[in-house]
């Protein structure tokens, strides 16, 4: 009787036992569950972070492109007025000379 008495409560202590290590290996699980979840979201914000330098780089370019365009286009009308300011004033010299003689 003693024996069986024992042996049940060596039984029962086993069977705490175990579903502590059953709880603790539960536990564990929802902790990586959880530490791959967070690292999914901080790897989802990185990429929209990235995203939005991405298009931060592009539209600076974009803008520096325009701005490029804008002093080449500055630059050629200046040089065509500049050429139109030439040929008039030798078009005034031309006929200045034509009236002096």
């Amino acid at each position: 009787q003693a024996e069986l008495e024992r042996q049940a409560e060596l039984d029962r202590i086993k069977k705490i036992e175990l579903e502590k290590q059953a709880e603790l290996e539960r536990q564990a699980e929802l902790e990586r569950q959880a530490e791959l979840e967070r690292q999914a979201e901080l790897d989802r914000i990185k990429k929209i972070e990235l995203e939005k330098q991405a298009e931060l780089e592009r539209q600076a370019e974009f803008e520096r492109q325009a701005e490029l365009e804008k002093q080449a286009e500055l630059k050629k009308q200046a040089e065509l007025e500049k050429q139109a300011e030439l040929k008039k004033q030798a078009e005034l010299e031309k006929h200045a000379e034509l009236e002096r003689q």
